[in-house]
């Protein structure tokens, strides 16, 4: 047979010699090798992928040959007519088939005889070729089992050699040579310190190419080689780093930018002293802060990293206006869309009002409470929390309580925001501000302006989840007290955090009590007051049902039985 009928026959044949004996495993096997190597100058794409799968089940069958038959009479013939220009750019199946089947060689014939095969081709003038083959490299080391591998000096060095020299030669600016740089020095760990630096002096070259991909290729390969100069000791090529990645901080491409700033953040955290930096940390962070307003989510995310870094080591260093500038940047993060980057700022603004102190940053908060824009005043009042959290509640509440007294609408609206935001963030350490705040949201609660009522209301509710099981039931009461004529209000979102107070004060006064207050609202004559009622009551017998079951009244009054 020949063509497609023959391929079909060799792959049925090939797939069932992994599960033959020895011996029919030898007589069929050495069939197939014999068929395959024969047709591997054919030019049918179904005979090119059926050597393929045939070449993986031999190599899943027992071991009828030695591995030096297998070399000389499969593997030899394989690398020479599949690992071709032809075949990288053929793409598809074939040349992912060609990928797998030679990492099962390397598993089979070990690492060392595939690196020697496929070195060559890295300095190959096409690009494609040299692409597959580092590739194929990679995955190689990374399926190597052992931890560090130990090749012939001979192999390392040329191999370097030749990923330096593809390196330096790509147009496409594909990634897949750092994902090799990076590979290879986990694996090759010590030994790796005599070309660090002609690999650090390649990346460093191309921050000044022309083409934006290979900027970034050598941004991320010089990011990503800074913690390893740092465990070898090398900290006159991390230093080095720190002065030049600072001269790109003015990169207009985002790509390439926010790998500038990842290193800049990896030599950072590798030097001992901070003060010993170049360029110095004074002059380091007032470069940085402009950059915060850039919206690339990389930039944001390296960034806010390296400016955290800055304030855990040396805030002090810093004059307080510069961390104000920071700050005010921040708040402007706050808004970002995703929500790992509002996490992030949000640990960095507190590792900053920890390393300045609050007395300089809260004044510039309720400043920001004044202005007309709903999304600043928001933002701010989230910033208070987290410096709650991070200095500690005794720090900024007597400042907010202060503040409140100022007769601005918006302000006090910001404040009462970021009273809930501090309390739902403190926990139950605001059981002992309790007390305090019983005047505030007296007022708030009683205030004619809507607003202020709903986000007062937040607060109970805020404070009432935190303090459960604890010894401050007659403030909830007095809160309940306050909330029950906000009942029938008609705004959706006034009503509905009403609602939701009122029900999360059972967590504190228990249900028994709250139900109290609500048995005379569902046996009301007016529709409009029983509606309001069961609205409350419907959410507490879907949380709580089985414990209304014990606050049922046993009384003969009509009304109530057909309710119940």
């Amino acid at each position: 047979n020949r063509g497609k009928l023959l391929a079909f026959q060799v792959r049925a044949l090939a797939s069932l010699i992994p599960f033959m004996d020895l011996e029919l495993t030898t007589i069929y096997g050495n069939q197939v090798i014999d068929i395959i190597t024969k047709e591997m100058n054919s030019s049918v794409i179904d005979m090119h992928l059926t050597i393929l799968i045939s070449i993986q089940r031999l190599l899943e069958a027992q071991k009828f040959m030695e591995l030096n038959e297998f070399k000389e009479k499969l593997f030899d013939p394989f690398f020479t007519k599949f690992w071709t220009r032809q075949i990288s750019l053929t793409g598809g199946k074939i040349l992912k088939a060609v990928l797998f089947t030679t990492s099962m060689i390397a598993q089979k014939a070990g690492l060392i005889y595939v690196i020697e095969r496929l070195v060559e081709h890295l300095k190959d003038k096409l690009e494609s070729l040299r692409v597959m083959s580092v590739s194929v490299i990679t995955r190689v080391l990374k399926d190597t089992p052992e931890n560090i591998v130990i090749l012939p000096p001979n192999l390392e060095e040329r191999l370097v050699d030749s990923l330096l020299i593809a390196f330096q030669e790509q147009k496409t600016g594909t990634n897949v040579f750092v994902k090799c740089f990076i590979t290879l020095s986990e694996k090759l760990s010590k030994r790796l310190e005599s070309y660090l630096l002609p690999i650090i002096s390649t990346g460093l070259n191309m921050m000044s190419n022309n083409n934006q991909l290979l900027r970034r290729n050598a941004a991320e390969l010089c990011a990503s080689m800074t913690h390893i100069c740092a465990d070898l000791g090398q900290k006159e090529l991390v230093s080095k780093l720190g002065a030049v990645f600072y001269e790109n901080l003015g990169e207009p491409i985002g790509d390439v930018l926010q790998h500038v700033v990842r290193c800049l953040a990896e030599v950072v955290r590798y030097t001992e002293d901070l003060k010993k930096l170049q360029p110095p940390i004074t002059q380091l962070l007032p470069t940085l802060t402009p950059i915060l307003k850039n919206p690339h989510i990389g930039v944001c995310k390296n960034l806010l990293d390296l400016v955290g870094q800055i304030s855990k080591r040396c805030s002090d260093v810093i004059p307080p206006r510069e961390w104000n500038r920071v700050c005010n940047e921040l708040l402007e993060i706050f808004k970002s869309p995703l929500k790992d980057i509002r996490v992030q700022a949000n640990d960095t603004f507190g590792i900053i009002a920890e390393g300045v102190g609050p007395q300089e940053i809260i004044i510039t908060l309720l400043n920001n409470l004044k202005m007309s824009e709903r999304q600043i005043r928001l933002c701010s009042s989230i910033a208070m929390a987290i410096i709650a959290k991070a200095c500690g509640t005794f720090t900024i509440l007597p400042v907010l309580m202060n503040e409140y007294k100022t007769p601005d609408t918006n302000i006090k609206n910001g404040i009462l925001k970021a009273l809930a935001f501090m309390f739902e963030y403190i926990g139950e350490d605001c059981i002992n501000y309790v007390y305090h705040m019983v005047p505030m949201l007296e007022h708030a609660l009683t205030d004619r302006n809507i607003v202020l009522r709903q986000t007062a209301s937040t607060v109970v509710k805020s404070l009432a989840v935190s303090c459960k099981s604890c010894d401050r039931e007659d403030a909830f009461i007095h809160f309940l007290n306050l909330l029950i004529p906000n009942i029938f209000e008609t705004s959706p979102h006034a009503i509905e955090r009403m609602r939701s107070a009122i029900t999360s004060l059972r967590v504190t006064i228990g249900t028994d009590i709250l139900m109290q207050y609500i048995w005379a609202g569902l046996t009301h004559p007016s529709t409009t007051v029983k509606e309001s009622y069961f609205a409350v009551f419907n959410i507490i017998k879907e949380e709580e049902e089985e414990r209304l079951v014990r606050c049922y009244p046993l009384n003969e009054v009509e009304e109530l039985i057909n309710v119940i």
